[in-house]
């Protein structure tokens, strides 16, 4: 199998927006598709995170409301820090842009405004096929970036580990991962991860170290 990693910005998107204006990451997961009246709809989930999750969820359940971007979402329930909602299929970034060669093995992460995906397919041609299909819109539509592509296992991450995580302890793995920090050779050390948060080196490396005790022996499991 071949998994890709892409970094994706597209117009019109209330939880990028979100995450653009808030200190906040939401995943985001797709349950079921079903058909009413001759019409495809899908129910998601996404789940806040961050310092400023609260404040990001009341955006993303306004913005929808007044319909600020994408339209016909609805169905909107809160439970805690996940938003469950009913959307057109066809309304959906993902589904005018995936086919049926192409799957999601991990949940869409959004931060900073920008999606990451992790996706996969049985042959890499399907992927570059989904990268220039992207890459081929207006810029002022979409924009993808390819940050990794590679033959392996399909390493498909048990999501719920995530909710065992404080924010802080996210934060801090999260700002880990994306510096570098699990690269080999190692791109950046525990000592300037902390400086970038502004946090005393033991605070953080405290908050990182209660991350991995949580994440890693569950990927053992």
């Amino acid at each position: 199998m071949w998994v890709a990693e892409f970094k994706v910005w597209h117009a019109g998107s209330a939880p990028r927006e979100a995450t653009r204006l808030f200190a906040a990451t939401i995943e985001t997961h797709y349950l079921n598709v079903f058909q009413r009246k001759g019409r495809e709809y899908m129910t998601g989930v996404m789940v806040m995170h961050g310092a400023q999750s609260e404040q990001a969820m009341e955006y993303v359940m306004k913005a929808y409301a007044t319909k600020t971007f994408e339209q016909g979402v609805r169905n909107l329930k809160r439970e805690g820090n996940q938003l469950f909602y009913t959307a057109p299929s066809i309304r959906q970034f993902h589904s005018t842009i995936l086919n049926a060669n192409v799957f999601f093995i991990k949940p869409q992460l959004i931060r900073g405004g920008t999606g990451y995906w992790t996706v996969a397919a049985w042959e890499k041609k399907h992927l570059m096929d989904l990268f220039h299909s992207i890459d081929r819109l207006p810029k002022t539509k979409a924009i993808i970036e390819l940050l990794s592509l590679k033959q392996g296992n399909a390493p498909v991450f048990p999501s719920s580990i995530r909710q065992q995580l404080t924010d802080k302890q996210q934060e801090a793995f999260e700002l880990a991962c994306a510096e570098g920090y699990y690269s080999s050779p190692r791109k950046i050390s525990l000592e300037e991860l902390a400086e970038k948060t502004k946090l005393p080196y033991t605070t953080f490396k405290d908050r990182l170290r209660a991350a991995e005790e949580k994440i890693f022996p569950a990927l053992l499991g």
